[in-house]
């Protein structure tokens, strides 16, 4: 038996149906969608507002679940060689003068793999494409996050970062959208996450993580990438170790 998910009158309602739990209250996240324009039809505000509620993009058609109930396990997120070598992502790490954590850098590239122009000639169906772009940004948001809550990456880079992979999943969405379909909604909430996240959740991840915030001052002060040893005489040391000392050490000072 379906559930109707898409008839609850409310955000509330509609997050519940599916089986999301949301992170941010309305009140918190409208006005983002208003920023992009999220309107149009009666359903694209709700769908912008649920994402960011939620945080996430939410694709539910038939079968709640999830950030993405209807598109099951496997999306196509696991793109040939071909692919892997032409991803965006994997043209900013060795083209960026700095680039960000080595390892979230493989995993995004492993997940926009599936984007290149072979990918986009193969689209068939609206409902692969938005899968595909829902799974593939959730994903990368959940590492994301967690670098910047472990200190793994600064703030600048992630938000740089971010706006790449944006416009990469915008560019997927442009080859199905169309004016107040499906895909120019999905692209309206990706807009507006965009918005949410660089201006309120990454400042945040970051500034709730005291060490987190004296590790990226370590590695800026010092010009190293983010996640790199700092050889001193020899020795390779972690900025995460240096970062840990100089908390200990002005701790111990303010107590003389």
């Amino acid at each position: 038996m379906t559930t109707s998910c898409a008839s609850q009158p409310t955000s509330d309602a509609f997050l519940s149906c599916v089986g999301v739990p949301p992170r941010f209250s309305e009140a918190q996240v409208s006005t983002y969608a208003d920023r992009v324009g999220a309107a149009g039809a009666p359903w694209i505000r709700p769908l912008a507002i649920n994402a960011l509620r939620a945080n996430r993009l939410i694709y539910w058609k038939n079968t709640p679940g999830g950030y993405t109930g209807d598109c099951g396990k496997t999306t196509g997120l696991a793109p040939s060689g071909t692919q892997q070598t032409a991803t965006i992502l994997g043209q900013v790490a060795i083209s960026d003068p700095e680039p960000f954590s080595a390892a979230i850098a493989s995993f995004a590239s492993r997940i926009l793999g599936i984007f290149g122009g072979a990918h986009a000639k193969a689209v068939v169906n609206e409902q692969a494409t938005l899968c595909d772009v829902a799974n593939a940004y959730d994903q990368f948001a959940d590492a994301m996050e967690r670098a910047l809550a472990s200190g793994q990456i600064p703030l600048q880079d992630a938000i740089q970062q971010y706006g790449r992979v944006r416009d990469s999943l915008a560019a997927e969405l442009s080859h199905i959208e169309k004016q107040y379909n499906a895909a120019y909604g999905y692209h309206k909430a990706l807009d507006a996450l965009y918005l949410f996240n660089t201006e309120v959740v990454y400042p945040s991840l970051l500034s709730s993580n005291p060490l987190s915030s004296v590790v990226n001052t370590v590695e800026g002060a010092l010009g190293i990438s983010p996640g790199s040893d700092i050889s001193i005489a020899g020795f390779k040391i972690s900025p995460i170790l240096l970062a840990i000392a100089a908390v200990l050490f002005f701790a111990f000072r303010g107590r003389r």
